[in-house]
């Protein structure tokens, strides 16, 4: 009886465990259940539960291969149809994710979810087909996956597609993308182009890949990727004929859509790969031919495919060809591309030839559109101006100081970093009574920036007066830059009105005050005024104290920020799965989980000084969490000999508020000054590797290079770097070092 009490016990048990599993319904958006070979099938999935608080679910749709591709497409019977993307998933393709917590799934709440079938599925004959959904959106509320995932299955009847239905689909399709007006087009009449599949349809598509927008150019290239084999060759030749229209610009997508397409059907990833880099060989100097015969705007387009796809295509005759084409169509392209090119092919823009066209960009007008960065137009400035100055210094800096000597400057100082540092007396005042009268946040940024690069100090009392204005004629800039000012030239007064600003926050800088005002000056003073502050019960203020300490730390600020850290500890060593899950009764401060972390951090990746093994023990045997505990073990990894070292990627567009910066061991020194300072807190003949840099190797990789280089040598230090990166000095048996080239070790 007993046995049989707890058989019928666990069976209940087992029931009630199954009656709390979220549930899957899928059904056809439309309701229908039949649909022609070609037409769009778009499904509606519902996740739902009986109970709240058990499980969550992570509710958001991407295309397939996307980061929340979550769900598994299964057909019965096994015939009649085909996976359209399974050669284009066979490619090596890296898929990035934002690591979002899924919300919790609620009873009275649930889900409802759509994917389009024809994603997963392309229909080949007309028959009856099941298709099963199962989804792996559900987790526990303790984060982990749920080990059932639910599945649901609908029943689809298939029909075949006559050419006259074909035809009238595609002529309404046809109405609803207008090529000349891409604002116009309609989203639902895209899907169904997309998977049509006749020769008609595919000549369309290959219209829509003319730099119309990233999602209809996209969209129209994953459907010709998954065509059938038989329609492989159609689109071909349509492509092939777009790259000799004279106002078709061959961009990125095209370029590697039809270089896909010449991969044999069945290839694995190995040989995809080496077809691929075959056929964009090929590819390159089709379109290469086809440039001279394109106008102004198609040619300005294809030459920047050519610049990103021609890497390893060099002669000296592409060379200087690719450098005239890239000269003479360079105001045809947009600002992100021309930002792009002087940064990135400034040295096949170099020559004095050049120099009308960067006057002529670096004299335009900023423009701040609100539908548009703010900066755009002050950073192709920016780098026009480095460039001019690189092929003509004085006369870059005399219209630098034209633009930016009056009252209403055209730049802030960050656009002119490349001017040496001096001071400019004769406009200090002009831009200090400027600076004080404005309530316009840009133009305090642009004042306040030049005040503190190019100042004397001689404007303090004005700086004074700005932060003593009434807080509705100021703004948290105005008084970031005047506290910056007041931080280099009058330490003294920059120390009582921090500490008021921080207790006050007149000026609703939050938390940010440390880490904005370090944006523009560093100063002792900033150290001592965070260190009183490594006890605020603000987080912001404590966070940004600590980030400032971490980055511009002196040797007096460990022991200050070891006490703090010993303090924190006790406090949270209780709390081990804080990140990992909800606490029962967690202390009242929650956000203060990560302060511990980057006091931790603080004192193993300080700039002021070497962490050494104690020290690094230390930390981390009181990390707490494994979220804490892995970050701060990241960190010791890197802390080994041959330390390894990393240069800012000069590669990506200048952003003005995104400073560059450098990697040695777990250290990130922000500029070439503070890698000197952190470099000599190394011994004599210590061994460092240079972590292998970006393919597109431009000119200002190669001078920061070289500056590094020299830096090194100077310290005494031995740089070993990959062979890709030749111009590193191996110590030679004279230099009385035994040193050989290390493997780069793995992070």
């Amino acid at each position: 009886m007993k046995v049989c009490a707890i058989s019928l016990a666990g069976a209940l048990l087992a029931l009630h465990i199954a009656a709390q599993q979220p549930s899957l319904d899928v059904q056809t958006t439309d309701g229908r259940l039949t649909f022609h070979i070609g037409e769009p099938i778009v499904l509606s999935l519902t996740i739902a539960t009986t109970v709240d608080g058990v499980y969550a679910v992570a509710p958001w749709v991407t295309p397939r291969g996307g980061e929340f591709d979550l769900d598994i497409v299964e057909v019965s019977p096994a015939t009649g149809w085909s996976d359209p993307l399974a050669l284009y998933f066979k490619q090596r393709m890296g898929r990035t994710g934002h690591g979002w917590a899924p919300p919790p799934l609620e009873q009275a709440k649930p889900v409802h979810l759509s994917l389009t079938l024809n994603q997963w599925v392309r229909f080949e004959e007309p028959g009856d087909y099941a298709v099963t959904i199962t989804t792996h959106r559900i987790y526990s509320a303790r984060g982990k996956k749920d080990r059932s995932a639910p599945s649901s299955t609908v029943k689809l009847h298939i029909i075949a597609a006559p050419p006259e239905w074909q035809s009238a689909r595609l002529a309404e399709i046809r109405s609803k993308l207008p090529v000349d007006d891409p604002l116009k087009m309609d989203a639902a009449a895209l899907s169904a182009l997309m998977y049509l599949g006749t020769p008609d349809a595919i000549d369309l598509l290959t219209r829509l890949m003319r730099n119309l927008g990233w999602y209809v150019e996209n969209d129209a290239g994953i459907a010709l990727d998954g065509l059938s084999d038989a329609m492989r060759p159609v689109a071909i030749q349509a492509m092939e004929r777009r790259i000799a229209e004279p106002d078709f610009p061959v961009s990125q997508r095209f370029f590697s859509t039809l270089s896909f397409l010449h991969v044999k059907p069945g290839s694995d990833t190995d040989s995809i790969t080496a077809q691929l880099t075959a056929n964009r060989t090929v590819l390159w100097l089709q379109v290469f031919a086809s440039v001279p015969a394109k106008d102004e705007h198609a040619r300005a387009q294809t030459v920047q495919t050519l610049l990103f796809f021609g890497r390893n295509i060099k002669s000296p005759e592409i060379e200087s060809r690719m450098s005239s084409l890239l000269s003479a169509s360079f105001l045809d392209l947009d600002e992100r591309s021309q930002i792009d090119d002087l940064c990135q092919h400034w040295e096949m823009l170099r020559a004095p030839t050049f120099l009308p066209t960067l006057q002529k960009l670096a004299e335009t007008p900023a423009i701040h559109d609100e539908a548009a960065s703010p900066y755009s137009t002050t950073d192709l400035k920016a780098v026009a101006f480095r460039r001019w100055y690189d092929l003509d210094p004085a006369g870059a800096r005399e219209e630098a100081l034209r633009q930016i000597g009056t009252a209403s400057p055209a730049m802030p100082a960050q656009a002119i970093a490349f001017l040496p540092d001096e001071s400019l007396p004769k406009f200090e005042p002009i831009w200090a009574k400027a600076f004080v009268d404005t309530t316009d946040q840009l133009t305090e940024r642009k004042l306040g920036s030049l005040l503190v690069r190019f100042g004397t100090g001689t404007a303090t009392p004005l700086m004074i007066a700005k932060l003593n204005a009434p807080v509705k004629t100021s703004s948290c800039d105005g008084h970031v830059y005047a506290l910056a000012y007041l931080a280099r030239f009058s330490p003294l007064e920059a120390a009582q009105r921090l500490r008021h600003e921080i207790a006050t926050d007149e000026a609703h800088c939050g938390g940010f005050l440390f880490q904005w005002i370090s944006d523009q000056a560093v100063a002792p003073i900033l150290n001592d005024i965070a260190l009183e502050n490594l006890d605020n019960t603000n987080e912001g203020v404590l966070r940004g104290a600590i980030e400032y300490l971490t980055a511009y730390g002196r040797p007096e600020d460990k022991a200050p920020i070891m006490r703090r850290f010993l303090k924190w500890t006790p406090d949270w060593k209780n709390y081990p799965n804080y990140f990992r899950k909800p606490l029962d009764g967690p202390p009242t401060d929650p956000g203060n989980a990560v302060v511990g972390e980057e006091l931790g951090r603080a004192l193993i990746a300080n700039q002021g000084w070497l962490a050494d093994k104690v020290l690094i023990d230390s930390v981390i045997s009181r990390c707490a969490g494994p979220m804490m505990c892995e970050s701060l073990r990241g960190l010791q990894n890197w802390n080994q000999a041959p330390y390894q070292v990393s240069l800012p990627d000069t590669s990506e567009p200048l952003g003005l508020a995104i400073p560059l910066g450098f990697g040695i061991a777990q250290y990130g020194p922000r500029t070439i000054e503070l890698l000197d300072a952190k470099l000599q807190q190394f011994p004599r003949g210590t061994i460092f590797v240079l972590q292998p840099t970006p393919d597109n190797d431009n000119l200002d990789d190669q001078r920061i290079k070289a500056k590094v280089r020299d830096l090194f040598q100077k310290r005494g230090m031995i740089l070993e770097g990959p062979e890709q990166n030749p111009w590193i000095r191996h110590p030679s048996p004279k230099d009385g070092s035994q040193s050989q080239p290390r493997e780069t070790p793995r992070a």
